[in-house]
């Protein structure tokens, strides 16, 4: 069953263009690794820091096994390097109603 994953990240004060050319040059790359259904950046619009990253995965060992390629590619601590803190990562089951 497919999963989705929101990741929801404050980016340092300052990293905010680093941080989005980060994305830009990577986030190809999970787009195209196997089980990636769809994945989108937003920023709020009321503090331009805070992004979230919305995904859906075919099932959550997709996701695993994508965030143990990033973590051994040294891409997971490049990012954690422009982050204020630790993301919010949750993820979410389809609710069949």
């Amino acid at each position: 069953m497919s999963v989705h994953v929101i990741v929801d990240m404050n980016v340092k004060s300052g990293s905010l263009d680093q941080m989005t050319a980060f994305m830009r040059d990577n986030l190809g790359d999970t787009r195209a690794f196997d089980g990636c259904k769809s994945l989108v950046v937003q920023s709020n619009a009321d503090e331009p820091n805070n992004l979230i990253i919305v995904e859906q995965w075919q099932s959550r060992a997709h996701y695993d096994k994508y965030l143990g390629w990033r973590t051994e590619s040294g891409g997971m601590g490049t990012l954690m390097s422009m982050l204020a803190g630790a993301p919010s990562v949750r993820y979410y089951d389809m609710v069949d109603v």
